[in-house]
């Protein structure tokens, strides 16, 4: 548990979505993992900063902070990332954190201005958000109290400004702009005041069920990283109120969900349930007692007295039977009878077995074929022919069970497509002249190659290749081949010269996906897990963990890509899918891309 002593303008925005979540983290010490738009917005405002700082230049913006160049002071005009802590602003009796992107007390009124990325313009805040925003009200103060620190006169007005960069092609940016009084400025930090007051006596509480929560935003920003805690809690509070709403059921529910739908279905019939034996008591570990506290509650819940006529056996609902089991288990008055029960486990599993029937069932009853079934089956080494033959319900035998096809044929060697934009075209050799055919050696050998026009135009390969073998070592074919090799490279760089200029060729980013450029020899490349590295460490880094992998909710492949856009590369990219946080880096990657050439 941690002492609440400082505050700042994010967790009062945390604190008003959600008091429990803002307890879980500044509290508890639970850590919110990084959103991967949260490490854009690192990156970019890192670049912005060393711009104006002057210490750096133009080029060194990626393409999402360039766009926000002509909203930008004049590199070394301007204070920034200025902390506002040593103003030694209060609120509940607590100093306020924060830094200022941008503060610029030479113009008037005073501005104060926040770099923004979002995902698209119409999140960007409007003039009257502005005019509310608990940030931009912090910040306000914050120039009020400079002047006064000073000793000047406090201004009537501050100009607040954000300029909102977005993330995803194509960039662009936006500048929001108001002026606000200080009568609005007061106003606004009174409401503060009253908040961070109110998140003091938050603060006191020890356990996560004493906070209030907000349900409404468990959903919002991707999801809230404490929701499944807070489901947690509460089917335990429903245990603890005798709910009957729990969807869950342990194994020893599972005998008297079968008795009472017995029960049931012998009523239906008109005929008595047949008696359920009561199992042989064995010898069992003694069950683990409740926590502190627990016991007492639930004793307070569950055990009140049954009216001596009443043949109702004790029931205990499934989410609370773990528990239960070390208590007598008595229902009260108003519980709901056997019957009563049944019909609803009756009516839940009939739905249940409806909607699996719809999932896989034509309108006529029929088995539906599965989706993209011939796809999926030839995947599985299945002939045309045997799929043609296949009944929907074999082709749902098969897909279900992942079952490969017996004697399925092995799969073909990969093929470079060449997929630029927008269409997909396969890549060529260069064409070669005919020449004439060589004659095959007497005894080939496993290693001698093809008898491809290019090969043969090699002056001296089969002569090479013959001598070697003959004098039974391998040196005139390493030779050969090497020699082999360089004429290809040499007839590659004729063709690339000789080209007609006037044909377009592809500029930018070129992705090589799985694949490697034939003409590598000529045009410098660079291997994604090279680029990927450094950003992967920074990951890590910002995250507190030992490897970007360790990462909750699996964000940090998410995070490493949305750094990759921060700085997009140029020229040849080659990707190799198996390696890690590879497709994601290629979900941020292809937007980007002039030329994409594939292996299959």
């Amino acid at each position: 548990m941690k002492t609440f002593e400082r505050w700042s303008a994010s967790q009062v925005d945390t604190y008003l979505s959600c008091n429990r979540k803002w307890w879980f983290n500044k509290i508890l010490g639970l850590e919110i993992p990084q959103h991967p738009s949260a490490a854009i917005g690192s990156e970019v405002h890192a670049q912005i900063e060393g711009y104006l700082e002057g210490a750096k230049g133009q080029d060194t913006l990626g393409p999402i902070a360039r766009t926000a160049i002509p909203f930008m002071p004049e590199p070394g005009t301007v204070n920034i990332e200025s902390s506002i802590e040593p103003l030694k602003l209060t609120a509940a009796g607590l100093p306020a954190l924060g830094y200022i992107d941008v503060h610029n007390l030479r113009t008037d009124p005073p501005e104060v201005l926040d770099w923004k990325t979002t995902s698209d313009l119409r999140w960007a805040k409007s003039e009257d958000d502005l005019q509310r925003n608990v940030q931009m009200t912090v910040y306000a103060k914050a120039t009020l109290a400079t002047f006064e620190q000073m000793g000047l006169r406090r201004p009537p007005f501050v100009r607040l400004t954000h300029v909102a960069m977005v993330t995803k092609p194509p960039h662009r940016a936006q500048r929001t702009s108001t002026i606000i009084d200080v009568d609005t400025i007061e106003k606004n930090w009174a409401t503060i005041e009253a908040t961070v007051a109110d998140m003091k006596t938050t603060a006191l509480a020890t356990t996560p069920d004493r906070v209030t929560p907000n349900e409404t935003t468990c959903g919002a920003y991707g999801g809230c990283a404490f929701r499944d805690r807070c489901r947690a809690l509460k089917a335990v509070s429903h245990m603890l109120t005798n709910d009957n709403t729990g969807d869950t059921m342990s194994s020893t529910d599972q005998a008297g969900k079968a008795s009472l739908l017995a029960k049931l279905a012998a009523k239906k019939a008109g005929t008595a349930a047949p008696a359920t034996p009561a199992p042989a008591a064995a010898p069992t570990a003694p069950a683990a007692a409740p926590p502190e506290g627990l016991l007492s509650r639930l004793r307070s819940n569950l055990a009140k007295p049954t009216p001596p006529t009443s043949p109702v056996a004790p029931v205990v609902t499934p989410a609370a039977a773990a528990v239960a089991a070390a208590i007598v288990g008595i229902l009260p008055p108003d519980a709901p009878s056997d019957e009563k029960v049944a019909e609803q486990i009756a009516t839940e599993d009939e739905a249940k077995t409806a909607a699996t029937a719809a999932k896989t069932s034509n309108k006529d009853g029929t088995v539906r074929r599965p989706r993209n079934a011939a796809v999926r089956l030839e995947a599985l080494g299945y002939p045309a022919d045997v799929i043609a033959s296949m009944s929907n319900e074999a082709m749902h035998t098969a897909l279900d069970g992942n079952v490969a096809y017996a004697g399925a044929a092995p799969a073909e060697p990969a093929v470079v497509v060449i997929e630029p934009q927008p269409k997909v075209v396969v890549a060529e050799p260069p064409v070669a002249e005919p020449t004439p055919a060589v004659e095959p050696a007497a005894t080939p050998s496993p290693l001698e190659p093809s008898a491809d026009a290019r090969y043969a135009r090699v002056e001296g390969y089969n002569e090479g290749y013959k001598a070697g073998w003959e004098d039974g070592y391998q040196e005139g074919y390493k030779h050969a081949e090497q020699e082999l090799r360089e004429t290809i490279i040499a007839d590659v760089r004729k063709e690339f010269a000789e080209a007609d200029a006037s044909v377009p060729r592809p500029t930018g980013l070129q992705l090589y996906i799985d694949c490697r450029p034939v003409s590598g020899a000529l045009l410098p490349h660079h291997a994604l897990e090279d680029l990927l590295a450094p950003l992967m460490t920074k990951v890590a880094e910002n995250a507190k963990v030992a490897h970007y992998s360790l990462i909750p909710y699996a964000q940090g492949p998410a995070q490493v890509a949305a750094l990759l856009t921060t700085r997009m590369p140029t020229g040849v990219v080659v990707c190799d899918t198996r390696l890690p946080a590879t497709n994601a880096a290629l979900e941020a990657l292809l937007p980007y891309a002039a030329l994409v050439v594939r292996g299959r």
